[in-house]
């Protein structure tokens, strides 16, 4: 049965690499040189923070002061360093963070951390944006791909963590993360609250630490991790407000089970959790079912494609200023 459901998911694999989306059916139509316009308006504080040149950090006192920084200058992203991004880190500006999913080269997940500020900056102009690009490229075999990229996104939640840990405690910081990007994003918040994530620890007070929004897309981690005593039990503890999509059409992570060594989890982003199970933590939780909008696909250029989903990312997310006491809790219904 695993072997059947293995080649089905091959397919489905090979199907979702080479059907464009309508997105992606535009960007093939766009002539070269409007391409390069487009790139070349894009004005704004753009960074590029790269770990791909990053060993694990397990067992090593590794940090994201080893990753490589590089700055928006108008036309393209050039060289710079973790001391200038600091040094002109803005005292009140929003900072917003972008998470690419699984098989992207350094080039595609630029790309595509592009294609989101653009959908998104429109709601808070004066941000800074980040595009966390991370080892995702693909790896010989896509079982072993998957379950490699995995443990990276585990080990990069580390890398992720510290990085926010550089932030002021009061500073205003949002998170959108897509799939296994999802799965680093909450490893890193639950790192930040003082958690254990593989044998890694930050080496933090975490009462001054920073507490994101976070938009979770097509999340591909266990559910039940965001259980109190789960792998990511404190992350929903660091968060100010997480917005989770979540799929049943999702053609990958139906089969997420079989990325698991032990176990048969199922994927928040596949069926979501009753956030009730999370206790307090789970108030700052809101999900909502994106199948209709996104439909059988494990696509992050659907999630750009819907409207609704957009504003409200861009609302409640992108844009400063948004107090729990106006959230009600919107549990999926499993």
């Amino acid at each position: 049965m695993n072997t059947i459901r293995f080649l089905i998911i091959v397919a489905l694999t090979v199907a979702s690499t080479l059907a464009p989306s309508r997105c992606a059916s535009l960007r093939a139509a766009t002539s070269h040189s409007s391409r390069k316009q487009k790139v070349e308006s894009l004005c704004g504080d753009l960074w590029l923070v790269s770990t791909r040149g990053l060993a694990c950090p397990y067992g090593q006192n590794r940090s994201c002061a080893h990753a490589t920084y590089s700055r928006w200058n108008g036309r393209s992203f050039v060289h710079s360093s973790r001391a200038e991004y600091l040094a002109t880190l803005p005292a009140t500006t929003h900072t917003s963070v972008f998470i690419h999913g699984n098989r992207k080269t350094a080039e595609s997940a630029q790309e595509q951390g592009l294609d989101v500020y653009r959908e998104i900056s429109c709601a808070n102009p004066a941000m800074r944006f980040i595009i966390w690009s991370w080892p995702s490229d693909r790896v010989p075999g896509l079982l072993r791909d998957a379950r490699v990229k995995a443990d990276r996104a585990d080990a990069e939640s580390f890398y992720l963590g510290s990085f926010l840990a550089d932030h002021p405690g009061d500073a205003d910081v949002s998170i959108v993360a897509f799939s296994f990007g999802a799965r680093t994003a909450m490893g890193a918040l639950h790192l930040l609250a003082g958690g254990t994530l593989c044998g890694n620890q930050l080496a933090i007070d975490p009462s001054s630490t920073v507490h994101p929004r976070v938009a979770l897309l097509a999340a591909a981690l266990p559910r039940q991790w965001l259980l109190p005593h789960g792998a990511h039990g404190r992350a929903l503890a660091q968060s100010k407000e997480v917005i989770s999509y979540y799929n049943r059409r999702d053609p990958l992570l139906k089969h997420f089970d079989l990325v698991s060594k032990s176990g048969k989890p199922e994927a928040l982003g596949f069926q979501g959790i009753n956030a009730g199970q999370c206790g307090a933590p789970g108030m700052v939780l809101r999900q909502y079912d994106a199948s209709r909008s996104v439909g059988h696909t494990h696509s992050l250029s659907r999630y750009l494609d819907s409207p609704g989903i957009m504003n409200t990312i861009r609302q409640r997310i992108v844009t400063p200023a948004i107090t729990i006491a106006d959230h009600a809790v919107v549990p999926a219904s499993l």
